[in-house]
């Protein structure tokens, strides 16, 4: 009796002190680097130990003013293309059937493999006048010389918005066949049909879902680097690494930083605004009424499958072809080269994407070991949720910057640090944690928490609840998590390009590189490797969602 007594307070003790690590820890590991970010631009301590401060800014006002026109003309250009395509081809391939249709919605997220940097050199490489466009001119006897060398902040909107329309396409689809099936289906009933009904209700029940979508499309376009550096658009993030890299000025850098830093934290709490004005939610128990989808033919029927392939034409065939048409027309990085970029690429996104998710599952799960509701709703958690969206927000460079100022700040070795993954494993992990953070706390409160009440109502401890009922059930959406981790990793360029160990090159890295020395068409081995490799982690991640997906809606037999 007295060993089981002495026992009580011990197990309520660790279960306490791991429900803290687990509420504060994610907080502590994202806020560290920023909190050193901010003490180091107010010069709190000098991240280059006695260098001069912010030299390279000196007198460019006018300079910095044209980056931030041009950074946000481009994410502007792009989140506005990206909700044409994006909520065009939700709406189409939710309501109608047409040729083609089964295909269309197969590929309609494959532009996600093709990350924005490649996009741009194989689009000016398709204008080239060695490219197919300009071959098949000449062919035809209109002209031998076409050529079309584009850049621009416009170009690059264009480009980033038809590489990441499909995170509007993914916010809608969800919602269409959904949450919002009820209120459209009401307003067929009435009589609203085609534009008419996407017009009024549909746009106004679909905005904060386009809210949610356009502001990843605006983070990612913050974030972009390689497309802005080959299409010649001096962005901010542009600047920064200028700064960095090749003007050595880490404080002007830092400076920099902070101003897109709180540019992408009011993008974030504006985005959480505007989704938090309007919910729409299905009564439980009551599934959403099916929408038949209207069939269609004749030259209504091409015009929608034309619409709809178009943005996948784009966005992922242009690329395969450019890429082909490179591989097959001139000499290649040796194939060794490519699988050691492939090898290092698959080591380093599954390294701190596994990092990544434990760390995840651990803000998650350790809470509950405390309170059994509460902590879905806590401060800590709130804090926590926020920072994870305000992290992934910043564009990885700044999240380089971050860690780095912490090493600084700490007094250690950067130079130790950036001889190994230390820093670049950080910077990653602090960016993408809220892709794992995210994912597997929405599973957990709209499929989990149900199913700790009978455990509790029979006395199980709260351990045993964690371990046996809350892991198994977020085990599809923690593989699903780590897929998609993997695949926001392995197009990183930015922060791997610079915080990586000298001598390691990834496939983001190889093809920039190649970009960089004007030697695009060497990108063929490399480019099909990245799109291979971010295709295969898509259908993974597919799969893995639809399996859970058909177990969660089997329909009970009752006898």
């Amino acid at each position: 009796m007295a060993t089981e007594t002495l026992h009580k307070p011990i197990g309520h003790l660790s279960a306490k002190m791991l429900a803290m690590l687990g509420k504060v820890g994610p907080v502590v590991i994202l806020a560290l680097p920023f909190l050193a970010l901010i003490l180091a631009a107010f010069g709190v301590f000098d991240p280059q130990s006695g260098h001069a401060s912010s030299s390279y800014l000196a007198g460019r006002e006018l300079v910095l003013a044209n980056w931030w026109f041009n950074t946000l003309l481009s994410g502007f250009v792009a989140m506005l293309v990206a909700i044409i395509l994006g909520t065009s081809m939700a709406w189409l391939l939710q309501h109608y059937s047409f040729p083609g249709h089964g295909l269309a919605a197969f590929l309609a997220v494959m532009p996600l493999a093709v990350p924005p940097y490649l996009a741009s050199y194989t689009l000016n490489g398709f204008l080239d006048i060695n490219g197919p466009l300009s071959r098949l001119i000449a062919a035809l006897g209109i002209d031998d010389n076409f050529r079309l060398a584009l850049s621009g902040p416009l170009v690059l909107g264009l480009v980033l918005g038809c590489q990441l329309y499909p995170y509007i396409y993914l916010s809608l689809v969800p919602a269409l066949s959904g949450n919002l099936a009820g209120p459209l289906a009401a307003s067929r009933t009435l009589g609203k049909r085609g534009l008419g009904l996407l017009l009024s209700p549909g746009l106004a029940l679909l905005r904060p879902f386009i809210a949610s979508g356009a502001a990843l499309v605006l983070m990612e376009s913050l974030n972009e680097y390689g497309a802005a550096a080959f299409l010649g658009v001096p962005t901010v993030t542009a600047g920064l690494l200028r700064a960095w890299n090749h003007a050595f000025d880490l404080s002007a850098a830092i400076q920099l930083g902070l101003g897109l830093a709180s540019f992408a934290v009011l993008v974030t709490i504006l985005e959480r605004f505007l989704r938090r004005k309007q919910r729409f939610g299905q009564a439980k128990g009551n599934r959403p009424p099916i929408i038949e989808a209207r069939k269609l033919t004749g030259g209504k029927a091409l015009l929608v499958t034309l619409v709809t392939f178009a943005p996948i034409f784009f966005g992922l065939g242009l690329p395969l072809i450019q890429l082909a048409w490179w591989g097959l027309r001139f000499d290649q990085l040796s194939p060794l080269l490519t699988l050691n970029g492939a090898l290092n690429t698959l080591i380093l996104s599954a390294g701190t994407g596994l990092i990544a998710l434990v760390l995840a599952l651990a803000g998650v799960l350790l809470p509950r070991l405390e309170r059994a509701k509460q902590h879905l709703h806590g401060i800590g958690t709130a804090i926590s949720s926020f920072l994870a969206d305000a992290a992934y927000g910043i564009p990885g460079v700044i999240g380089a910057l971050a860690v780095l100022s912490l090493a600084g700040l700490s007094g250690l070795s950067v130079s130790a640090f950036t001889s190994g993954f230390g820093l670049l494993i950080y910077a990653l992990l602090v960016r993408y944690y809220a892709v794992g953070h995210n994912s597997l706390h929405a599973n957990f409160k709209h499929r989990v928490v149900a199913h700790e009440a009978p455990a509790l109502l029979l006395g199980a401890s709260r351990f045993r609840i964690v371990w046996s009922i809350d892991l198994p059930l977020l085990r599809p959406a923690a593989i699903a998590a780590s897929l998609m981790l993997m695949l926001d990793i392995s197009k990183e360029l930015s922060a791997t390009l610079l915080l990586r160990p000298l001598g390691f090159e990834t496939l983001a890295t190889l093809l920039y590189e190649q970009s960089s020395q004007e030697l695009p068409h060497l990108n063929a081995l490399p480019g099909f490797a990245l799109i291979g490799v971010s295709v295969v982690i898509i259908l993974l991640t597919r799969l893995s969602r639809l399996r859970t997906w058909r177990k969660g809606h089997k329909e009970p037999t009752n006898e």
